[in-house]
C-alpha cells in the first residue's frame, strides 16, 4: 500500500512537470494514471479493511470545505498541491485537484466533450469511497452530496463555454447522453440533501445541518486569487436553495423536468421513466395529485417490458394511487389491470391478487360499462374456424376456437365472450313487406354500400388503447330495424359463462350471420360485470375474410330438349329433371310449379298427377311429385311445341324461359332455365330464263346449330312444275345450303314451303 502511494505521488509530480512544459498529452496520461491508481488502491483497502497509515493521516485532517472544482478557472486548484505532496490533503480535495487538471488538459487538447465522462467517473468514485471507507465516514453529512451537486453544473457549464463548437457538434450524441446523466446525478444529490436537511414535503427543516453544509461552501467572489468571470456561482445557488424551502421545491421540480426532457431527447426511455416516477412521488407528497397523475401518464408511455418489472410496479402503483385519489375510476381500473397482469416473482410489496380483487369489486358495483384494453391481461395466440372454411351459407352455424393466454393471478368469470364480424364494403339486406311476410320467390335484396364510413358510428375507444388501433362499425347488427327494412352491419359469435384460468385457455364461440356479404373479424370482447375487455382485430391483408352466401337448394332442376336445342315450329321431346341433394329427399306429394313463359303448347308424357292452365303468354303446370330419395333423380318426359309464327310475328313473344318453383325446399328454391329458340331453315327463291323455258330455284339454308335431314317437301302453286334437280333425303349441316330447281311457266311465283324433319 505504501508503494502504491509513493507511485501515486510520483505520477502527480510527473504530470505537473509535463503540464509546465506544455506537454499536455503526456500530462493528461499521468493524471489519468494517478486517478486510476488512487481508485484501485482505495477499493483494495475497502475490501481488506486494513489500517493504512497514510489514509489514517488523511482522515485525521478534518475536511472543512467542499468547494466544487473550478473547471473554467483551473489555476485555482494549484492551492491543493502542497497538501497533496506532504500527505495531509483530504480525499475530497485530491479529487477536486485531479478533476480540475484533467479538465484543463482535455480542453487544451480539443477534447472538451470528454470532460463530462471524466466528471461522471470521479463523482461515482468519490461517492463509493465515502460509503466503503470507514475512515472517511467522519466527514460532515451532506458534504459529498453538496460537492457532487455543484460539480455536475460546473462540468456542463465548462463544456459549453470552453469546448470548440465544431468538436462539440461532432460528438453531440455522446454529449447529450452524458449531460442527461449529469443533470440526473445532480437531481439525485439534491433530493438526498433535501431528505437530510428536512426540505422535502412533510419534513421538518434541520437548521443546524443546513448551517454546517453552508459553512463548507465558499462563494466564488470571496476566494482569494479567483478571477472575476461570467460563469455562474453554483455554491451561492446551493446556499440559496438550502435557506428557503420554497426555492428548494421550485429548483427540484425544474431540474427534474430538465432530466426527463434530456433523457427523452437522448432516447433513454428507461431513465426518463425512472426520473418521472421520482418526480411524481414528489408531486404527490406536495399534495399535487393532478400534476403527479399527468406526469406519470406521460412517462409511462415509455414503459418497456424488457427487465423493467421493479420500475413498472413502482410507477404504476403510484399512478393507481393518484387516479383513485382523483376518482378517475376508468383509468384506475385500466392501471390495475396492468398491475394484475404482472406476476409477483420477487418484487417486494407487489401482490397481483390484491389488484385483481379490487378490479372485481369495481366490476360488481360500478353502474356503467367500462371499455378496457384486452392486453396485457390477455394475450391472443390464434383463432381457428372449424373446418377452416371461408364460405358459409346464410343458415350455417359458424364455430370458432379462440386460443388465448390469461395473465391474471386468479380465475376470472366472463359473462359473455364474443367475436364481432363486420361488413367489409357492403352487405345484402333482406327487404320485408309491411303487410306481412312474402314467399322467398318474391323477396328482394337491396345492397347497402358503406361509403366513406357514412354509416359508421365511432364509439369511445377502450381505456389505454390508441385511437389508431380501435375501430368499430355501427351497432346495426344487434337488430336495429325500421318499418320497411333491417340494416345489418355485423354479426357475433358468442359463448356465455366462460371461466378463464391463469395460463392458456380455449374458448369456443358460435353464431350465425343474418345477412349476405363479405365480413372480416373486427374485435373480440370479454364482458365481466361492468368491464368489457376489447381486442381490436385489424385485418390488412383480408386473410380472415369470410363470405356469407345464399343457402344452396336441396334440389337441382334441369330442363333440356332431347336433341339438345329448341326449334320453333316443331314439337320437341323434352325432359324435366329433379335431382335431390346428397342429404335431402323430396317428400311424397311435394308440389312443384312449372311455368313456361311465352306462347307454347306443353303435354306431359309421364303418369304424374298434374293440373295445367295456359294462356297466350304462359303455361303453368302444378305437379304432385312422388318421393325422391337423396342423390336420386326424377325425370319427367314431355313435349313442347312453339309455333313458327311466334318467331316471325310481333304479336306474341315466343317461349324464352321456364320457371320451376320447388315449394318443399327450405328455403324455397326457384330455378330459372333460359330458353333460346332456333329457326332451322331460311328459304330464298329466284326465277331464271333459259331460252323458251322459265326455271324456279329454291335455296334452303340450315341456320340452326345441329344438322337437319331434308327428306320431303311440298310446293303449293297454281302453275305446273317439273322437277329438274332436287335433293331429297339430304342432310343439311349448319350454315350449308341445298338448291332445288323446277321448270315452270313464266310469271310471278309465290310458294309456301313445308319441310319435314
Amino acid at each position: 500500500m505504501i508503494a502504491s502511494m509513493h507511485l501515486f505521488h510520483l505520477q502527480i509530480n510527473l504530470a505537473v512537470a509535463f503540464e509546465m512544459i506544455l506537454h499536455n498529452s503526456d500530462a493528461l496520461e499521468y493524471f489519468n494514471a494517478a486517478s486510476c491508481l488512487l481508485e484501485v488502491t482505495l477499493s483494495r483497502i475497502a475490501k481488506t479493511n486494513e489500517s493504512v497509515v497514510w489514509l489514517d493521516r488523511i482522515a485525521s485532517n478534518p475536511c472543512t470545505s467542499w468547494d466544487y472544482p473550478s473547471l473554467i478557472e483551473t489555476n485555482y486548484s494549484w492551492k491543493y498541491l502542497p497538501a497533496i505532496e506532504d500527505g495531509s490533503c483530504p480525499l475530497l480535495h485530491i479529487r477536486t485537484f485531479l478533476l480540475s487538471r484533467q479538465a484543463r488538459l482535455l480542453f487544451a487538447l480539443d477534447k472538451g466533450w470528454n470532460v463530462s465522462q471524466t466528471c461522471i467517473s470521479t463523482l461515482h468514485a468519490m461517492s463509493r469511497e465515502r460509503k466503503e471507507l470507514k475512515v472517511l465516514q467522519a466527514m460532515p453529512v451532506g458534504a459529498v452530496e453538496s460537492w457532487a451537486y455543484m460539480t455536475c453544473f460546473e462540468a456542463i457549464q465548462a463544456i459549453m463555454m470552453q469546448s470548440n463548437p465544431d468538436s462539440l457538434m461532432s460528438a453531440a450524441s455522446s454529449f447529450l447522453h452524458v449531460r442527461a446523466e449529469l443533470w440526473d446525478y445532480a437531481h439525485e444529490k439534491l433530493r438526498t440533501l433535501g431528505v437530510l436537511c428536512g426540505l422535502m414535503p412533510k419534513d421538518n427543516c434541520k437548521t443546524e445541518l443546513i448551517k454546517t453544509i453552508q459553512s463548507g461552501i465558499t462563494k466564488r467572489a470571496e476566494l482569494a486569487g479567483f478571477k472575476e468571470q461570467s460563469s455562474e456561482d453554483h455554491g451561492q445557488n446551493l446556499i440559496s436553495l438550502l435557506q428557503n424551502q420554497q426555492a428548494f421545491k421550485t429548483s427540484y421540480l425544474t431540474l427534474g423536468e430538465m432530466v426527463i426532457g434530456a433523457y427523452k431527447h437522448a432516447g433513454r426511455k428507461r431513465m426518463a421513466f425512472k426520473a418521472g416516477s421520482m418526480m411524481a412521488e414528489f408531486h404527490k407528497d406536495l399534495g399535487l395529485w393532478v400534476e403527479a397523475e399527468q406526469l406519470l401518464s406521460d412517462v409511462c408511455s415509455y414503459y418497456s417490458e424488457d427487465q423493467w418489472s421493479h420500475l413498472f410496479i413502482k410507477a404504476y402503483s403510484l399512478l393507481a394511487e393518484c387516479q383513485n385519489k382523483l376518482q378517475m375510476e376508468d383509468k384506475y381500473v385500466s392501471t390495475m389491470v396492468l398491475l394484475a397482469s404482472v406476476p409477483a416473482l420477487n418484487i417486494i410489496g407487489h401482490d397481483p391478487v390484491i389488484w385483481m380483487d379490487k378490479i372485481m369489486q369495481i366490476s360488481k358495483k360500478s353502474v356503467y360499462q367500462k371499455l378496457l384494453s384486452w392486453e396485457p391481461l390477455m394475450v391472443l395466440n390464434k383463432i381457428v374456424l372449424q373446418g377452416n372454411k371461408t364460405v358459409y351459407s346464410i343458415k350455417d352455424e359458424i364455430i370458432a376456437e379462440v386460443d388465448l393466454k390469461y395473465n391474471g393471478p386468479k380465475e376470472m368469470k366472463v359473462a359473455i365472450a364474443s367475436m364481432t364480424y363486420s361488413a367489409v364494403s357492403s352487405v345484402l339486406i333482406k327487404q320485408t313487406s309491411p303487410s306481412g311476410p312474402t314467399t322467398a320467390a318474391k323477396s328482394e335484396l337491396e345492397e347497402l354500400n358503406l361509403d366513406n364510413g357514412a354509416d359508421t358510428l365511432s364509439h369511445s375507444r377502450p381505456i389505454g388503447m390508441s385511437s389508431k388501433r380501435y375501430r368499430s362499425l355501427d351497432g346495426g347488427g344487434s337488430g336495429r330495424s325500421s318499418d320497411s327494412k333491417q340494416k345489418v352491419f355485423e354479426f357475433y359469435l358468442t359463448n356465455r359463462q366462460v371461466v378463464l384460468q391463469p395460463g392458456h385457455n380455449k374458448i369456443i364461440l358460435s353464431g350465425k350471420a343474418n345477412a349476405l356479404g363479405q365480413y372480416t373479424r373486427s374485435k373480440i370482447s370479454l364482458k365481466s360485470g361492468s368491464l368489457d375487455f376489447i381486442l381490436p382485430l385489424l385485418d390488412d391483408d383480408n386473410s380472415t375474410m369470410i363470405s356469407i352466401e345464399p343457402c344452396k337448394p336441396g334440389v337441382a332442376v334441369s330442363f333440356d330438349s332431347d336433341i339438345g336445342v329448341f326449334l320453333a315450329g316443331y314439337p320437341l321431346m323434352c325432359t324435366l329433371s329433379f335431382q335431390a341433394g346428397s342429404g335431402t329427399a323430396i317428400p311424397s306429394k311435394s308440389k312443384a310449379i312449372v311455368t313456361f313463359i311465352g306462347a307454347c303448347e306443353v303435354k306431359l308424357l309421364a303418369p304424374v298427377k298434374h293440373t295445367a292452365t295456359n294462356d297466350e303468354n304462359q303455361t303453368e303446370i302444378l305437379l304432385e311429385l312422388p318421393e325422391v330419395l337423396p342423390s336420386a333423380t326424377l325425370s319427367i318426359p314431355l313435349t313442347v311445341f312453339v309455333p313458327a309464327a311466334c318467331v316471325i310475328t310481333n304479336g306474341i313473344d315466343p317461349l324464352n324461359e321456364v320457371h320451376v318453383n320447388c315449394n318443399w325446399s327450405q328455403p324455397v328454391h326457384v330455378a330459372k332455365v333460359p330458353i333460346t329458340l332456333e329457326q332451322p331453315f331460311c328459304i330464298q327463291s329466284s326465277e331464271h330464263a333459259g331460252g323458251e323455258h322459265t326455271y324456279l330455284q329454291l335455296n334452303i339454308c340450315n341456320t340452326c346449330s345441329i344438322p337437319m335431314e331434308l327428306h320431303s317437301f311440298d310446293i303449293d302453286s297454281k302453275m305446273a312444275l317439273v322437277c329438274v334437280h332436287s335433293h331429297l333425303s339430304t342432310i343439311i349441316y349448319p350454315q350449308n345450303t341445298v338448291s332445288n330447281i323446277w321448270q315452270c311457266c313464266a310469271g310471278l311465283l309465290f310458294s309456301i314451303i313445308t319441310l319435314l324433319v
